[in-house]
């Protein structure tokens, strides 16, 4: 009898870490490179040792630029995100309502007109688009074929004056200017997104540098390598 084939054990995956620690993870290390910065420059006898190795003020002047940099941009993108997270809740309520405008109208449309010729003059044939464009492509063109004649008059007499046809196009219009607001929103919030890694890549592997160097230099004075927290 063949012995079965010992099945690999699966491995455990790795947690993965939410958007929000690891944002959290960022900050901690902009703000611990600040203080580590700070630290080491107020320290005479940390400035004495690492001055002949090249980390002198003009060095940590250029690192307390990084820093500053790493933080401004991290600032940018939280302000971005939060930008694109109120555009796009402005977005959904508008969607909302447009649909929900544009979805009676076309029941009580095809009431109305139930002729082929007229559900097609007035775009009422298949189903309401999820695309977002189609969409507002589809309800302009049926609330403005809506107030021509011979269509307005019948629409008017039923509850649709011409009046309540141009509120439920500017619905229409209001979501089309929160989808594109939230598209410049995503955009913005795209570009900070990697600018904020750009500088903050720039500043880490200034920080890397230092702490290699700090940890070789102040090894004997484990005393001031507890002061830069390494």
């Amino acid at each position: 009898m063949t012995d079965p084939i010992p099945v690999p054990p699966t491995p455990t995956p790795k947690p993965v870490k939410e958007r929000a620690e690891q944002d959290r993870a960022m900050l901690d290390r902009i703000v611990g490179v600040g203080q580590t910065l700070a630290t080491a420059q107020a320290d005479i006898e940390i400035m004495a040792l690492l001055a002949p190795r090249g980390f002198d003020l003009s060095k940590f002047g250029e690192g307390l630029a990084l820093q500053q940099a790493a933080q401004a941009a991290f600032s940018v993108r939280q302000t971005a995100m939060k930008t694109q997270s109120q555009i796009s809740a402005v977005r959904r309520g508008a969607e909302s309502a447009a649909r929900e405008m544009y979805g009676e109208f076309r029941v009580n449309a095809r009431r109305l007109f139930p002729a082929a010729a007229d559900r097609t003059a007035l775009n009422l044939n298949g189903s309401i688009p999820k695309d977002a464009q189609q969409f507002i492509g589809a309800a302009q063109l049926s609330y403005k074929a809506a107030q021509t004649e011979p269509y307005a008059a019948t629409f008017a007499a039923s509850g649709y004056p011409a009046a309540y046809l141009t509120s439920a196009l500017a619905a229409v219009d209001a979501f089309k200017k929160a989808d594109e607001d939230q598209n410049g929103t995503i955009g913005a919030a795209t570009k900070s997104t990697a600018d904020r890694d750009v500088a903050f890549a720039a500043l880490d592997k200034w920080q890397k540098i230092f702490e290699r160097l700090a940890q070789t230099t102040l090894k004997s004075r484990p005393d001031l390598l507890k002061k830069l927290n390494l």
